[in-house]
């Protein structure tokens, strides 16, 4: 059964070897991209692990002050959903276009909507806007002794 598919996606990928390379070169880049950002959690989770009490290891953080009077520091930006949202005007209609061609190689034909789109792009916003409420919610609640500690 197995080399049954096997055959199959390798006849597929000979035929439209277009689109084997862009399914091929997006699974590494998301691959590679998933390695790297494990990585980097396990990298930040070791942080002073090394040490015999390493639960009570503290970190101060000083934070600025600029010439306008504004605080920086290391709380979270208002406005981190505009990436999110730039990036989303961006993928969307490349992904729609590039479906839709897509699709036209197929016998049986469905039209593509766009409202799956939109809603994803409503999905992620949402996600956005709610995680940056809730890290800004947290940093307002929180007390400045706890601030301090090593996260």
């Amino acid at each position: 059964m197995f080399y049954n598919f096997l055959t199959v996606a390798i006849r597929n990928a000979m035929r439209h070897k277009f689109y084997a390379i862009i399914s091929l070169s997006s699974l590494a880049i998301g691959l590679t991209c998933a390695v790297l950002i494990m990585l980097s959690i396990r990298y930040e989770m070791s942080y002073d692990a090394f040490r015999p009490h390493a639960d009570r290891v503290y970190r101060i953080m000083k934070r600025d002050i600029d010439a306008r009077g504004r605080r920086g520091g290391f709380e979270t930006h208002p406005y981190e959903w505009r990436g999110a949202l730039f990036a989303s005007t961006i993928a969307c209609p490349v992904g729609y276009f590039l479906m839709r061609d897509w699709l036209q190689n197929f016998a049986y034909q469905i039209d593509l909507v766009v409202w799956p789109f939109l809603l994803s792009i409503a999905v992620l916003l949402f996600i956005a806007v709610l995680t940056t409420g809730c890290l800004a919610w947290k940093t307002a609640c929180a007390n400045p002794v706890d601030i301090l500690r090593c996260e």
